[in-house]
C-alpha cells in the first residue's frame, strides 16, 4: 500500500473538521433499536439489527450508519472515497474510506449515543417463511450494546441479558434462512467481507475462529438477508443502484491480472497456491452494474452490496438510494453516473484488491468478493 493513502488530503480533512451531530440531523427520525455486532478489535460498528416476533411473522431489523448528510455526493470527502474505493487493510496499516472524524468519532454506532441511521425493515410471514417486500426509514440509534463476536456468544446463554431473548430468536430465523438456501444449494457461506472488515491491529487470518460462533451465522443471515431484499426492491421497481453480478465470465484482463499477481503469488506456500488461483479466479468474474444480470454464486436473480457504507464505496452509493427512498426524494444517481461510477470499480482498481487480499494472507475459502 502506498504510504500516500494512508493520509487524506488537507482540503478533505479541512471540509470535515467541523462536521459534528446536532439537533437537527435526529429532527424528522424516529429511534430504532439494535445491537452490533463487530471484530473484537473494531472501533467502526456500522450495522446493527433485531429481531421483533408478531402474532404472523418476524420483523428483521437492520440499521445502517447514514453517512450521507454529512459526505454529500461530488463533495471532497466524496471524490476521495470514489478514489480509495474501500477501507484497505494489508500489512497491518489500514487506509480507511472516509476520515477517521467522520467515520469513528461521528457515524460509528456506540452504546448510549444517538447516530443517525437508516433502517431496513424485512417481513418474514410465519406460514411458509416466505420474504415480503422492505420498508426504509429515516432513524436514529442507541445500541443496546456493542459487541464482538465472543463476547456475544454469552448472549445466547444468558436468560440475564436483556437482549437474549431477541438473540436467540435471531437464531432461530437465521437457521430457517440458512435451511432455505441449501435447500436451493445455494451459497452456504456469505461474502468474507460481509461481516468481517478489517480494523486496527486486527488479523484476517483468525477468520476461522470467528467463523464457528452463532454471532458469525446469524449476521451473515441476516445482511445475505438484507442486501437480496433491497436488491429485489429496486429490481422490481427500477431504482437505479449498483448491482453486484457474478455470471461466471471474467470481467478483468486475464494476462495483466497474471502480471500483477505473478511476484506476490510467488511468495505464497505451494499449499495455498491453488486455493488462492481460485479465489483470483471468482474475483475475476465479479463486477458492479447499474444493469442486473443475477448472481451465479449466490444463486440469486439480483444482489447489492449496502450494509457497510463506512467501509466500502459501492455501499456509500447504494445507501444514499435507500435514503432517498425513505426520504421520499429524487434519487441521487441516474443509470449513466453510476455505470460511470462502475466503469473505475471494475477497472485497474479491482485488482489492486485481489494483490492487497492475497497480500492479507487470508486463505479461508470463502471468498471476499461474492
Amino acid at each position: 500500500m502506498e504510504a500516500h493513502e494512508l493520509s487524506f488530503p488537507k482540503s478533505v480533512l479541512e471540509e470535515t473538521e467541523n462536521i459534528e451531530l446536532n439537533k437537527e440531523n435526529f429532527k424528522f427520525r424516529n429511534r430504532t433499536l439494535g445491537i452490533s455486532i463487530d471484530i473484537p478489535e473494531s472501533e467502526l460498528a456500522e450495522v446493527a439489527f433485531w429481531v421483533y416476533e408478531n402474532p404472523d411473522r418476524y420483523i428483521v431489523s437492520i440499521s445502517l450508519s447514514d453517512p450521507s448528510e454529512f459526505v454529500p455526493v461530488g463533495s471532497l470527502t466524496d471524490q476521495e472515497a470514489f478514489l480509495r474505493r474501500q477501507t484497505d487493510f494489508a500489512n497491518n496499516v489500514e487506509a480507511p474510506l472516509l476520515p477517521p472524524n467522520v467515520s469513528e468519532e461521528l457515524l460509528a454506532l456506540t452504546p448510549d449515543e444517538r447516530k443517525p441511521t437508516i433502517t431496513i425493515n424485512i417481513p418474514i410471514l410465519k406460514k411458509d417463511f416466505s420474504v415480503n417486500e422492505p420498508s426504509f426509514s429515516k432513524t436514529y440509534l442507541q445500541t443496546g450494546a456493542r459487541l464482538n463476536y465472543f463476547t456475544a456468544e454469552k448472549g445466547f446463554s444468558d436468560p440475564e441479558l436483556t437482549f437474549n431473548k431477541m438473540l436467540n430468536q435471531a437464531f432461530k430465523v437465521a437457521e430457517r434462512l440458512n435451511h432455505q438456501r441449501k435447500s436451493r444449494r445455494l451459497l452456504k457461506k456469505l461474502d468474507f467481507f460481509e461481516t468481517w472488515s478489517a480494523s486496527k491491529g486486527s488479523q484476517l487470518r483468525s477468520f476461522m475462529q470467528i467463523a464457528s460462533t452463532k454471532s458469525y451465522f446469524v449476521l451473515q443471515e441476516l445482511l445475505l438477508l438484507a442486501n437480496t431484499s433491497v436488491a429485489d426492491f429496486c429490481a422490481k421497481y427500477g431504482i437505479p443502484v449498483i448491482y453486484k453480478n457474478y455470471n461466471g465470465v471474467s470481467k478483468l484482463p486475464v494476462k495483466k491480472l497474471a502480471a500483477e499477481l505473478s511476484e506476490v503469488m510467488d511468495r505464497l506456500p505451494a499449499s495455498q497456491i491453488e486455493q488462492i488461483r481460485h479465489l483470483v479466479k471468482i474475483n475475476a468474474q465479479a463486477y458492479f452494474s447499474p444493469s442486473n444480470i443475477g448472481n451465479r454464486r449466490l444463486g440469486v436473480r439480483q444482489y447489492l452490496k449496502v450494509t457497510s457504507p463506512l467501509r466500502r464505496y459501492v455501499d456509500l452509493v447504494n445507501l444514499r438510494v435507500v435514503n432517498a427512498l425513505a426520504s421520499q426524494e429524487e434519487f441521487p444517481y441516474t443509470c449513466c453516473e453510476l455505470r460511470l461510477l462502475c466503469k473505475h470499480l471494475n477497472g485497474d482498481a479491482r485488482i489492486k484488491d485481489i494483490r492487497e487480499f492475497i497480500q492479507s494472507q487470508c486463505v479461508d475459502p470463502v471468498t471476499c468478493l461474492v
